[in-house]
Formats: C-alpha cells, sequence, structure tokens
C-alpha cells in the first residue's frame, strides 16, 4: 500500500509540472513561442514571448515574422514590422497581438496558430508555433 502512495505521489508531483508554458533550453539554436495563457475572450490583447531557448543568438528583420493563421492555414495577421532584432541565449521579447487581422477587423471565435521565427549562423531559420482559443 506505501509502494502504491509513493507511485501516486511521484505521478502527482509529474503531472504538476507538465506546464504548457514550460521552456526547455538546448545546445545550439532553438526558439520558442509562448502565450500568457491559452484561452482568450474575444478582443481581449494577447501577449506573445519569443524566447531563445538555445546557445545561439537569434536575429530577425521582421519582428520575428510573427503569423497568426485559422488552423485552415488563413493567414489572420503577419506581423512583418521592419525591426532589426537580436536576441541572446536566454533572454525573451514581447510582441503584443490585439486581435485584429491584417485589415483591421477583429477576429472571431476559434482556433488560431501563432508562430515565429528567427535566424541564426549562416542564415539558417528556425521556428516554433503555438495554438490558442479565442471565445465569445
Amino acid at each position: 500500500m506505501s509502494v502504491g502512495a509513493a507511485s501516486g505521489l511521484v505521478v502527482g508531483v509529474t503531472l504538476l509540472n507538465l506546464d504548457s508554458n514550460s521552456l526547455t533550453y538546448v545546445e545550439g539554436a532553438s526558439i520558442s513561442v509562448i502565450t500568457d495563457k491559452s484561452d482568450y475572450k474575444r478582443g481581449e490583447p494577447i501577449q506573445v514571448r519569443v524566447v531563445n531557448t538555445g546557445t545561439i543568438p537569434l536575429e530577425t528583420s521582421t519582428q520575428w515574422n510573427l503569423r497568426i493563421t485559422g488552423l485552415s492555414g488563413m493567414i489572420m495577421y503577419d506581423g512583418g514590422e521592419h525591426t532589426d532584432s537580436f536576441l541572446p541565449p536566454g533572454l525573451d521579447y514581447t510582441i503584443m497581438w490585439n486581435q485584429t487581422k491584417n485589415d483591421g477587423d477583429i477576429v472571431l471565435e476559434g482556433l488560431y496558430r501563432i508562430s515565429v521565427e528567427g535566424t541564426y549562423a549562416g542564415g539558417h531559420t528556425i521556428q516554433d508555433w503555438v495554438t490558442v482559443t479565442v471565445w465569445k
């Protein structure tokens, strides 16, 4: 019985540590995108953090090539503002999205994919994405 209780405790602690916003740092190039939460009310600002989770500096010339698409792949927002940025290992950059599409309309309820991209030595690209839900 004590073995079962100990196993339950270990599994419980493990499940508590499985957080969708937890980051894993690796050797080499790595980029991660996280949001402050996964569910939003329609029109609520979404905080998008771009984190260099590797050991190599990352660069961008267009606000981390932020793209927000519906799950069908249709581009809702393309944050292609020209902003040369440099992101050293372990640091992050925050972008706020007010849930407006490129045409100025607010997005409808649904699932959205937020993706970012950076470049590193030799012009190689690396990307990551996260899915969020917008509710009424």
